[in-house]
């Protein structure tokens, strides 16, 4: 999808943001994504340092500022449930989350929401996935997992479409702002699938891993707050529904967020 394109579709919304053109910003673009090795290969990446952190511990999953396997009641080690036309709930072991075929091309949504009260420069969030293939028979995007930061105003998430995968970062910062970036891997669906997401706010970039391969490397962000950042952890899924009503099934497991303090 071309960055022309994306302007298009989300015209409308760029127009509602400020009627009366008094300074709030819009803008949407699409680029190829970093792959396995990033532009600079002589600087290779670092491991989240977690010095400091009050780690939780987490059973099979190791110790990380949070985490959930979804063993217990809902919602969990979660606190809120963000739904429109979605269900969230627990199933043997796991959080499903769907949302709804509605009558109109409205946003839908199926979270589960925590906000973790650490100020850090870099996030690497984990968790393990399958996306029903419900969700690839249209042209929306399904988004999975995700972080908010910068007071609510940038989100980060991982998306799926028949268009391909998605990186998709969004500023409410004076306006609307997105930058997609295309994952040159195709990420599977249809099977369980170990995600982690690392997103580091000093470097201002997003990197990309599946099953332990890493398919994107340190892709610079357009619109990275800057550190520190207190995240808020969003599992689930999520479809904004711009090309017409349709339905979107993911389910989520065990989920981790390591947290690097900001220096």
């Amino acid at each position: 999808m071309k960055s022309a394109s994306l302007v298009l579709i989300f015209g409308s919304w760029f127009a509602a943001l400020d009627p009366n053109n008094n300074g709030c910003g819009a803008a949407a673009g699409t680029n190829e994504g970093n792959g396995a090795i990033a532009p600079d290969p002589a600087a290779p990446a670092t491991p989240i340092d977690t010095t400091g952190v009050t780690l939780v511990e987490c059973g099979a999953l190791g110790k990380h500022a949070f985490c959930d396997d979804f063993s217990g009641a809902m919602p969990g080690k979660f606190d809120t449930q963000d739904v429109s036309s979605g269900i969230v709930a627990f199933e043997n072991g796991a959080l499903v989350a769907s949302t709804q075929k509605p009558s109109s091309g409205t946003r839908t949504i199926a979270y589960l929401k925590k906000p973790v009260a650490l100020e850090g420069e870099r996030f690497s969030l984990s968790w393990v996935e399958t996306v029903d293939d419900v969700s690839y028979l249209g042209k929306n995007g399904t988004n999975t997992n995700g972080l908010t930061l910068g007071d609510n105003k940038f989100y980060v998430a991982l998306g799926h479409g028949s268009n391909g995968d998605t990186i998709t970062e969004t500023s409410l910062v004076s306006g609307l702002y997105i930058q997609v970036h295309q994952i040159q891997t195709p990420i599977p669906h249809g099977r369980p699938v170990k995600i982690t997401m690392d997103v580091d706010l000093d470097a201002a970039t997003v990197s990309l891993s599946v099953d332990g391969a890493t398919v994107m490397d340190r892709e610079p962000l357009k619109y990275a707050p800057k550190a520190p950042q207190k995240p808020t952890v969003s599992a689930g899924v999520l479809v904004d529904n711009l090309f017409g009503p349709e339905p979107a099934k993911a389910t989520i497991d065990d989920v981790t967020l390591d947290v690097q303090l900001a220096k």
